[in-house]
């Protein structure tokens, strides 16, 4: 890859996720009837290069303490935005993300999420869905995303050109 290779688009459009969020929610059982809570803080940051982003999630499902670490990133030409995670259970797997104005949809083979972002993207809510057997959905759970302070990282176009001013230097 040349240095003055660029991130996709599909990537550089993820630039409204990039910082923290505390997010909670309510959680269903299996008969769709309220379970629990959940709280977290996620975080997402531009890897250098601007070419990924890593999502950090530490929190509570119920009683049960999760904490996750995904890369997200293009796979193939076609320009889908592709999600990997691992949780601190020894879960991974793969998920497809689209950010499409200010709706928001995960798609991975059991579970998946539908939401949409407020006008200025600092809040977003949206339900998650489970199927154990990948076809009959049912909520998991319902949350709300709400970023906090200010983001002090770079965006993809402005890390590149901060490499780019690097390199003639």
């Amino acid at each position: 890859m040349s240095s003055d290779s660029k991130p996709p688009k599909a990537v550089a459009d993820l630039e409204p996720f990039i910082g923290t969020w505390r997010n909670t929610g309510t959680m269903f059982d299996e008969s769709g009837k309220e379970a629990g809570k959940m709280t977290a803080t996620d975080r997402y940051e531009w890897l250098d290069g601007g070419f990924f982003v890593l999502h950090h999630v530490e929190g509570n499902l119920g009683d049960e303490e999760i904490r996750l670490l995904e890369v997200i990133g293009v796979q193939g030409k076609d320009g889908q935005v592709i999600a990997r995670f691992f949780d601190n259970r020894g879960m991974t797997g793969e998920q497809t993300y689209v950010l499409k104005g200010r709706s928001f949809t995960v798609d991975g083979p059991q579970q998946r999420f539908r939401g949409e972002f407020d006008a200025d993207f600092q809040t977003l809510e949206g339900l998650w869905e489970l199927a154990e057997d990948g076809k009959i959905w049912r909520p998991w759970m319902k949350i709300v995303l709400e970023k906090q302070g200010v983001v002090a990282a770079r965006s993809p176009r402005q890390t590149a050109a901060h490499s780019a001013a690097a390199t003639r230097h």
